[in-house]
């Protein structure tokens, strides 16, 4: 079964209308009729489909027409900014420190002999 149609973008290979959908793993990507399947599997690629695309609203679908659409959101406005910021992620390996050693147990003199209690008899 195809997956359903979220949205649309102008398809960077052809200029032309062309659907975006996601996939089983909620990745976006373009299913243009004229140049295929267009995976952007990068956070910048998913990014990018996420600005620059339109995500349908409510009452909105693939078959709307143009005129019934509400205008095109522009580069600065609110509307097209994403509801949560993605801080980038630090790859780079940071250096574990050494692990620090056991303190040493206290010496026990031999020589001193443990203090013992009264002993008691039970029973």
């Amino acid at each position: 079964m195809a997956n359903e149609t979220l949205g649309e973008i102008k398809c960077p290979g052809c200029d032309g209308r062309a659907p975006m959908r996601k996939n089983k793993k909620l990745k976006w990507y373009i299913n243009c009729p004229t140049c295929g399947i267009l995976p952007f599997n990068t956070r910048a690629g998913q990014q990018m489909l996420i600005d620059k695309g339109h995500v349908y609203g409510v009452g909105e679908s693939w078959d709307t027409p143009a005129a019934a659409k509400p205008a095109a959101r522009g580069e600065g406005s609110a509307a097209n900014k994403p509801a949560v910021e993605v801080a980038p992620v630090d790859n780079k390996k940071k250096p574990t420190p050494a692990p620090k050693a056991a303190p040493e147990p206290p010496k026990i003199d031999e020589k001193k002999k443990p203090e013992r209690g009264p002993l008691t008899v039970l029973g």
